[in-house]
């Protein structure tokens, strides 16, 4: 099973499809100045428990933040693959893949003066996790036992993937707006 897209390299890497050497820090640095709006600075929040178990997730907080867009490339051969962050996951309890849509960037948790994604390595998170920077907000977000890695999707062990993250571009209304 899969709590995360991705971490840091002192994140959670068991639980993960993807680790980086990128800190969650400098990753939330450059969101903010390209203008993604976290749901909160955080501040006097609690820190939510080491373990993700099912108790915990049964009653997590809703999660609120930007959409945010996940995308994948990388390089086998002279070929370049591109992929979705969802793309890489498949939901057993509907016995398909992830379905495709934006993320949540909630933008972690400050707690006694720590951003605990910086702290505990939480990129994405598949299943409600206050301290990643971004999370899934799809239904089954709250089971720690319905998200596994979709093997044939992923980029082949050592090749280093590209991950954008793109806010969605406003939608237009229909004068112009």
């Amino acid at each position: 099973m899969a709590e995360y897209l991705i971490v840091s390299d002192i994140g959670k890497s068991y639980e993960s499809v993807l680790v980086t050497s990128v800190r969650p820090y400098d990753l939330h640095v450059a969101m903010l100045l390209l203008g993604v709006h976290a749901a909160s600075d955080g501040a006097g929040s609690e820190q939510p428990p080491a373990q993700l178990d099912k108790a915990y997730l049964a009653s997590a907080p809703s999660l609120k933040g930007d959409d945010i867009e996940i995308s994948l490339a990388w390089k086998v051969g002279t070929a370049e693959r591109h992929a979705r962050g969802e793309d890489l996951i498949f939901n057993e309890a509907r016995n398909k893949p992830m379905s495709h849509g934006p993320w949540t960037y909630n933008g972690s948790v400050l707690h006694q003066g720590l951003l605990l994604a910086q702290t505990g390595g939480s990129i994405v998170a598949l299943v409600t996790d206050p301290a990643a920077l971004i999370n899934n907000p799809r239904p089954g977000h709250t089971d720690d036992h319905i998200w596994t890695v979709r093997t044939k999707s992923l980029p082949p062990d050592g090749v280093p993937v590209q991950v954008t993250f793109r806010l969605p571009q406003p939608k237009s209304t229909a004068n112009g707006g």
